[in-house]
């Protein structure tokens, strides 16, 4: 089977509807076939809850909360590249084409900060993608060689989380979405990675489950990647620039 012009689709709740909590299940069933989906929803900076399939919304008979209450089709984004998956007896990846997959990456682990705006964003993804690129490495904000909050790591002037680590920004993710969604428009496939390591001692497994929860109901629709960590048994940031560094490594 060929697959051509892929798609995704994003469905928000009315505003009127019982609330959702952020990162709950949405039931998508399929037209046709009757074939039952869960997706994971997020809430954006305006307060909405949302959640994003594969697909055109004609694919869709319909799309429901834990409350049974109807999501409404918003928008969609198309875009070239199609999924690439892995084979066990394989160490080759081939796309939803079989084809085989040649991963040729570029680097930008802070693209998704203030050190580059989006117009100068979306014509680097053009550029890299004319050049042959398919793969973009990007890290989802929290940053390496950079503490949690410093101005470099910042995106539309937030972090991803708020100051107090106690929610996620939705002001910086609604902002990262607009940069992960042109790179796939302009032919790249983002390599997403979570959290540089040493960000686990400072916010715990239960707030980088949050983190990673927003980063699939995001962006698991599209053609991306996901890498867990960078650089895996860091200490803390604050801890790599102290004279007894050695002993506490």
């Amino acid at each position: 089977m060929t697959i051509n012009n892929p798609e995704v689709s994003q469905y928000v709740l009315p505003a009127n509807a019982q609330k959702s909590d952020d990162h709950s299940a949405i039931t998508c069933v399929r037209k046709g076939s009757g074939e039952s989906v869960e997706v994971t929803s997020f809430i954006s900076k305006d307060g909405r809850l949302r959640c994003r399939v594969p697909g055109d919304k004609s694919e869709w008979a319909s799309i429901k909360n834990h409350n049974g209450e109807d999501l409404d089709f918003e928008k969609s984004w198309k875009f070239s590249q199609v999924g690439i998956t892995g084979k066990s007896n394989s160490s080759i990846l081939h796309d939803d084409n079989d084809n085989a997959f040649l991963w040729l990456a570029d680097t930008v682990w802070f693209g998704l900060t203030d050190r580059i705006s989006n117009s100068e964003w979306k014509t680097l993804m053009e550029k890299r993608t004319k050049q042959g690129f398919n793969v973009m490495q990007v890290v989802s904000g929290l940053l390496p060689e950079a503490a949690f909050g410093e101005p470099s790591t910042l995106l539309d002037g937030v972090a991803s989380w708020t100051l107090d680590k106690k929610e996620l920004e939705k002001r910086w993710w609604d902002a990262a979405d607009l940069r992960v969604i042109d790179a796939v428009q302009a032919g790249q496939m983002p390599a997403l990675v979570g959290a540089w390591s040493y960000y686990i001692l400072e916010f715990g497994a239960e707030r980088l489950k949050k983190h990673w929860s927003e980063m699939i109901a995001r962006w698991s629709a599209f053609p991306v990647f996901w890498c867990v960590a960078g650089e895996v048994g860091l200490m803390e940031y604050k801890d790599l620039f102290t004279d007894d560094m050695q002993e506490k490594a």
